[in-house]
């Protein structure tokens, strides 16, 4: 048998690559800050561009972690709700007139069975993975 190259190079394809759906996506997004830059006067103000991500500071708090946790494929037990109790315990305890760098701190302790409780049960066997997040549910 003779031997077989692969041609590896393509030509150039201007139609191929401009009609892809990433393009698509890009002149919709463009679109909608024209329109919104014609709908509002204070849509391209300096202002809105400093003070949009103060907005959504606190979702990504959130958002975050719960796409790290699921990228990685383990369990997801809500980082919201965890987010939630640690502000909750960090509040009550903060309330009860301890110091805040030491609410905090205890705030962080109060987490940990909630946050790695699961994980080191699997990690010994004692359960498995479906097991814990219909248990923690």
């Amino acid at each position: 048998m003779g031997d077989k190259i692969l041609d590896t190079t393509r030509k150039w394809n201007w139609k191929k690559f401009f009609f892809q759906w990433e393009w698509l996506l890009f002149v919709v997004f463009v679109l909608i800050h024209i329109i919104n830059s014609f709908l509002s006067p204070y849509y391209l103000h300096p202002d809105t561009f400093l003070s949009g991500p103060m907005n959504f500071l606190d979702k990504a708090f959130i958002v975050l972690p719960m796409m790290l946790v699921i990228i990685l494929g383990n369990i997801d037990i809500s980082v919201a709700s965890i987010v939630a109790f640690t502000s909750v315990m960090m509040a009550i305890i903060f309330n009860a007139g301890v110091p805040m760098p030491l609410a905090l701190a205890a705030a962080l302790f109060a987490n940990f069975p909630v946050q790695d409780g699961p994980a080191l049960i699997v990690r010994t066997g004692l359960l498995d993975a479906p097991e814990i997040a219909l248990l923690f549910r």
